[in-house]
């Protein structure tokens, strides 16, 4: 017999504001802060515009890889590098997403967190998520999240992601992979590989010993990394700053995606 570990969800009950049909989530991240290629201005104006919004309407999930942090060994060069420092690419995140921080229900770790994790145990997004504040939300590098209404109610995976695809086909099918290991969830988020994409498929679950077909999303969050040497390099595509909109029904289960 295998024994599964058991962990909970993280829950989220909101009560929306009255005669509101969708609720929002704005999923962002590959931020790169620290390299020279790091768009500031635009991360800047969409949490700007986010800052504005009613938690009790809108909210965020932060999908990694928010500074560039370059350690021996990594991919990039230190010469690329506008903020070498990685504590001061920390404090230049939480100084950006202060606006807010009351607003995000999950944090995911990127891949350029790990170089640090795996090499001395210090995760930036994880520091980033402290200095906040709200380190309930940061989630590792995977999880779920639920997401409750007073009649309607949702469950999503998120991770950062892992990919080497460099074609939209094959950055389509590591998206849609997430779905056949965690079959579970209603909506499907990842940032790594910086192109927005969002896919919709009707999947069968069971529901109550009765078989019944459902909506679900697969998407990827954009890059504020913009024309960065080393990308080019690996020939990865720049798909371009920007965010996932994701508006769920809070009356009956529907759910769609704007990119």
């Amino acid at each position: 017999m295998r024994i599964v570990k058991s962990r909970n969800v993280p829950r989220y009950k909101i009560d929306v504001l009255k005669r509101t049909e969708w609720f929002k989530i704005i999923v962002l991240g590959d931020f790169h802060y620290g390299h020279k290629c790091c768009d500031v201005d635009a991360i800047k104006n969409v949490v700007g515009w986010l800052a504005t919004k009613d938690p009790r309407t809108h909210r965020a999930i932060l999908t990694g890889d928010l500074t560039e942090n370059i350690i021996p060994g990594s991919i990039g060069s230190s010469f690329e590098l506008s903020i070498p420092d990685p504590i001061d690419q920390e404090d230049g995140v939480v100084e950006l997403v202060d606006p807010i921080k009351h607003m995000i229900m999950g944090m995911y770790d990127g891949n350029h967190a790990h170089r640090s994790r795996r090499a001395s145990g210090h995760s930036p997004d994880e520091q980033i998520a402290w200095k906040l504040g709200i380190r309930e939300t940061y989630m590792g590098y995977s999880g779920y999240l639920r997401i409750v209404f007073p009649q309607q109610s949702y469950t999503i995976w998120g991770e950062h992601g892992h990919s080497n695809a460099r074609t939209l086909a094959g950055k389509i099918r590591v998206l849609s992979s997430m779905g056949r290991n965690h079959p579970d969830a209603d909506l499907y988020v990842m940032g790594h590989i910086h192109t927005k994409i969002a896919t919709p498929e009707r999947v069968e679950v069971v529901e109550n010993g009765r078989v019944v077909t459902k909506k679900v999303i697969y998407a990827s969050n954009g890059s504020y990394l913009v024309g960065a040497d080393y990308a080019q390099r690996g020939g990865w595509t720049d798909g371009g700053p920007g965010v996932l909109r994701v508006e769920l029904n809070t009356h009956r289960r529907n759910l769609h995606c704007e990119i």
